[in-house]
């Protein structure tokens, strides 16, 4: 049996970024005519929550940013 102490082995590059996920989605700025986006993911999470409640997402042709919201909690 083959056992890597250090966790790398095989095949697994540990200083590599993982690639950003691409979805396909109209871009919302007016004159862009790109059907792709990239997901931004952040480290910010609500009060009482397990996630973000938002998406992030920026166009792959002119950079332009924008947020969908996607639920969340309810305060009754």
């Amino acid at each position: 049996m083959n056992f890597d102490p250090k966790g790398t082995a095989p095949g697994l590059n540990p200083g590599a970024a993982p690639a950003p996920k691409v979805h396909h989605l109209k871009c919302r700025a007016g004159t862009c005519d790109s059907v792709q986006a990239i997901e931004i993911t952040t480290n910010a999470q609500p009060d009482g929550a397990g996630a973000s409640h938002t998406r992030l997402y920026q166009c792959i042709k002119c950079h332009h940013t924008w947020v969908i919201g996607v639920g969340g909690n309810i305060n009754i």
